[in-house]
């Protein structure tokens, strides 16, 4: 098998355990890749970078926007209330696209599972409350 020193950890491997990018081997590793792709993302700088494209991209929305919202609403989910210990997650109407407010993410799943269908979260109080022992 070809081997390839990898740039980072100057050690020699198989050319199997280096990606590709443009049909090119990579200089470094896969392992080593991953381990610096984990410290970027974790990072302040990779954690803001990667925020910023993920908001702007699929809500249309700021980092800024974003984290006015969390202002306005106390870091509190709009639904329940809670501040829970993960960022809050952006609800958004699935067929407009339009952005509503920032929930929990449980809150924002239960209405992903109920189709965001009014009628049946109400037919779901109801049956709580009916069997509220």
């Amino acid at each position: 098998m070809t081997k390839k020193i990898c740039r980072l950890c100057n050690t020699e491997k198989d050319i199997k355990d280096f990606g590709k990018s443009l049909g090119y081997v990579r200089g470094e590793c896969k392992t080593c890749r991953n381990k610096q792709a984990k410290h970027y993302r974790s990072s302040s700088e990779g954690k803001e970078t990667i925020s910023r494209y993920h908001y702007d991209k699929k809500y249309n929305l700021s980092l800024e926007e974003y984290n006015s919202k969390v202002e306005r609403q106390d870091s509190r989910c709009k639904i329940c209330g809670k501040r829970p210990d993960k960022k809050l997650v952006v609800d958004r109407n699935h067929t407009t696209g339009d952005v509503r407010d920032l929930l929990c993410s449980n809150c924002n799943t239960m209405i992903g599972l109920a189709k965001e269908n009014p009628y049946i979260l109400q037919s779901a109080m109801n049956y709580l409350f009916l069997h509220n022992t």
